[in-house]
């Protein structure tokens, strides 16, 4: 979506982050003609997150570890992040839902939506989760076994789960089309 030519969306312009892997991103034209600008967000440079079994609070870009006096973590948000969160029209987290590589389900947990919480950003900022496979040849964990580890439920703001394949974008316009009609009811 954002690096290959695809038939869904153009890339029309890039713009650079404010910070060190914060808030760079592009503008995309959808088939509809609709523009969004997208932020891309890590946590960790791509050598980071890339390695096995790593711990994912540890030199994390975003956010740092809070515990608290019933010894329960609490993620708290570097303030340009949350500075950033208060200017954003909308959210889309990515989640690897491939069975083979979900190891323990790391990347479903809910550790992101600190971001969503509603003293960063307006309650009425929808959240996206592309629950993603490489590829059809996958094993795909079931959308609602996403929504439940993340427990969207309990979100007070507009949301959806959509299941995606990333090699052909499948579910893909129809999540940014949604995303993008939500954000501007206000």
């Amino acid at each position: 979506m954002m690096y290959e030519e695809n038939n869904v969306f153009q890339t029309v312009g890039l713009f650079p982050g404010q910070f060190e892997g914060i808030g760079g991103g592009m503008t995309l034209k959808m088939k509809n003609g609709q523009m969004f600008q997208l932020s891309v967000l890590y946590s960790a440079v791509k050598k980071e997150r890339q390695k096995p079994n790593r711990d994912r609070a540890q030199g994390n870009q975003l956010m740092h570890v809070n515990s608290d006096k019933s010894s329960s973590e609490k993620f708290e948000l570097m303030s340009a992040v949350r500075d950033l969160c208060r200017t954003l029209d909308a959210f889309i987290f990515v989640v690897d839902a491939s069975l083979e590589n979900n190891n323990g389900n790391d990347d479903l947990d809910g550790m992101s939506f600190a971001m969503v919480n509603e003293r960063w950003s307006a309650t009425y900022v929808p959240v996206l989760v592309l629950s993603c496979i490489l590829d059809k040849s996958h094993t795909r964990i079931p959308c609602i076994n996403v929504v439940g580890t993340l427990e969207m439920t309990k979100l007070n703001r507009p949301w959806q789960a959509q299941s995606c394949v990333v090699q052909s974008l499948e579910g893909v316009s129809e999540s940014i089309e949604w995303l993008v009609e939500q954000s501007q009811r206000r």
